[in-house]
């Protein structure tokens, strides 16, 4: 596989998932254990700070359930081969792009043993199935082969 930049759709950052759901989890009881203590020693909590931190609590969050759809690879593909990419799904349809071996894809659509893909770069167009190997999670018996 190749290296990717961070726009594109197979880039994951190093980060783990769980960190990241940690992170959201500390703001979260930083937030509310400050708020306790600063109303225990009978200081005002300002409202506006409150709600500031929690939404942040709730971004880190949601950032981290956005890091773990990307690890599940969900509708990325990997080409096995250099392959052209064709303008309709059927052999001897009309020759477009071409797609290098270990480039990511993202499937648009799935027709017989065809699938429509957009690369990176927004090329598109139909290859046949068998060229790809799914990063899907779910489809991890693939990688075996």
């Amino acid at each position: 596989m190749h290296s990717l930049p961070w726009t594109a759709s197979g880039f994951v950052p190093p980060v783990p998932v769980e960190w990241v759901f940690a992170a959201g989890a500390f703001v979260w009881f930083a937030t509310w254990g400050w708020a306790a203590l600063r109303a225990r020693r009978g200081v005002v909590v300002r409202r506006t700070r409150l709600a500031s931190l929690g939404v942040a609590a709730g971004i880190v969050v949601v950032c981290g359930f956005a890091l773990a759809e990307r690890l599940a690879g969900r509708h990325l593909d990997v080409l096995r081969y250099t392959a052209s990419l064709t303008s309709d799904p059927e052999i001897g349809g009309e020759r477009g792009p071409t797609a290098i071996i270990g480039e990511v894809v993202r499937e648009i659509g799935r027709q017989g043993a065809w699938t429509r893909v957009r690369l990176d770069d927004g090329r598109d167009g139909w290859v046949e199935t068998a060229a790809l190997i799914s990063l899907d999670t779910r489809d991890a018996s693939q990688i075996a082969n």
